[in-house]
């Protein structure tokens, strides 16, 4: 029986691609106050491929998985997040040469971790109410597949 992991202490992170189609394994910034990360797993789509030879039950063909378009990330909205998150942004809209950029979400206690190449879009106003938290909500479209890999390392003082 495999030891149930908590969510305490995910780490969400970037890092753009020095060479272009190459995933960066070193030197990740982390993003802080994130408080909640997105599904990365779907049901692949079916195509029915029923015939006249079925009489009893439908058939299918397995397809691509979809995640949905723009993922989001939910966060307590702080001065640090929004600079890292717009520093980030920055990082995103200076690759050239068909370098991108990737999120990682390293899980302690599990040994890979989940990176996916993104394009992130910039922080929007979060909707605020009397006597709560204010909290953001961050999007990030996936521009590639997430690939389980080995956990990166950071960037010094990130």
């Amino acid at each position: 029986m495999g030891i149930a992991l908590a969510a305490i202490g995910v780490i969400t992170s970037y890092k753009a691609e020095t060479t272009a189609g190459t995933m960066p394994t070193t030197g990740y910034v982390k993003l802080p106050d994130i408080k909640s990360i997105p599904a990365t797993d779907s049901s692949p789509n079916t195509a029915d491929a029923t015939t006249f030879d079925n009489t009893q039950y439908t058939s299918y063909v397995k397809l691509l998985k979809d995640l949905g378009g723009a993922l989001s990330l939910t966060a307590n909205l702080t001065n640090a997040l929004y600079t890292a998150w717009t520093a980030m942004c920055t990082v995103h809209s200076g690759l050239t040469d068909g370098k991108r950029l990737w999120i990682c979400f390293d899980i302690p206690g599990f040994d890979k971790s989940v990176f996916i190449p993104i394009e992130p879009s910039p922080m929007g106003l979060p909707e605020a109410s009397a006597n709560s938290l204010l909290e953001t909500t961050l999007y990030i479209t996936p521009i590639g597949e997430p690939v389980f890999a080995a956990d990166p390392t950071y960037a010094t003082g990130s």
